[in-house]
């Protein structure tokens, strides 16, 4: 135990000094100086009075103990907090958006199979590529700067999943055709579905590039599955020329 005298004086031997804190007791403020002993590492208030000074024995275990305890606690949250922000760095770097998984190409078409995000990329995603064989412009009537666009056949496969959507896409004009599925697992659109195709200005000779046809049409298809998974096909299409 600590040795005071009289006048409320502490052996400096036999204790350290770690904090302070104030109570006021109606119109007196006592001054509480926790005391801990540095062989027991058991702590000790001495109350100073405004009045007067006085000594009592707490028997307060913390001081010393506590700071043990604090400090190992502030380097770990620090350590998972960096941890943290690591991570969230090396997500940050990974690409965003849309990723493309499958791709293939002929000539001037491509057909592809996408992921919405980087991270929901399957490695083996159920839907298939888009079929869409013989894109054809044609002209009913040679004297006439009329040309319709179709396609023998539109197809694509996503079991077990269910197909959403297929939509045909001339980019000169927007969405000309839509197809909504309806608890499928593929679509298959024949040509007799689109009826006549779409009309389109057939165009002067060499319009698209090309000096023996007229214009030319880039196209897009898309098809969306349940597991938000998207198939694509790009292509161009050369209509006949017209002549006045």
């Amino acid at each position: 135990m600590a040795r005071s005298s009289k006048d409320g004086d502490i052996d400096a031997q036999d204790v350290a000094l770690v904090g302070a804190c104030v109570v006021t007791y109606g119109d007196v403020k006592h001054v509480y100086l926790p005391l801990v002993r540095k062989r027991e590492e058991r702590s000790q208030y001495v109350r100073v009075g405004l009045g007067g000074s006085q000594s009592e024995n707490l028997n307060y275990k913390g001081g010393f103990e506590m700071r043990k305890f604090t400090v190992p606690t502030i380097v770990a949250v620090l350590v998972l907090v960096a941890a943290f922000v690591a991570i969230g760095v090396a997500r940050g770097q990974e690409p965003t958006g849309p990723k493309v998984i499958n791709r293939e190409m002929q000539g001037e078409n491509a057909r592809e199979i996408v992921a919405p995000e980087a991270g929901a990329a399957p490695q083996q995603p159920n839907i298939g590529f888009i079929d869409s064989p013989s894109a054809t412009c044609y002209q009913p009537d040679p004297s006439q700067d009329r040309c319709y666009i179709t396609w023998y056949y539109l197809a694509v496969n996503a079991s077990p999943n269910y197909m959403i959507t297929m939509t045909a896409t001339l980019n000169d004009f927007g969405p000309v055709a839509h197809v909504q599925g309806f608890f499928q697992t593929s679509m298959y659109v024949p040509y007799n579905m689109l009826g006549q195709g779409f009309k389109v200005a057939c165009g002067s000779p060499g319009a698209g590039g090309d000096p023996g046809l007229g214009n030319a049409y880039a196209y897009t298809i898309r098809a969306r599955d349940s597991a938000a998974l998207g198939s694509a096909n790009y292509g161009t299409v050369y209509c006949p020329s017209f002549t006045p």
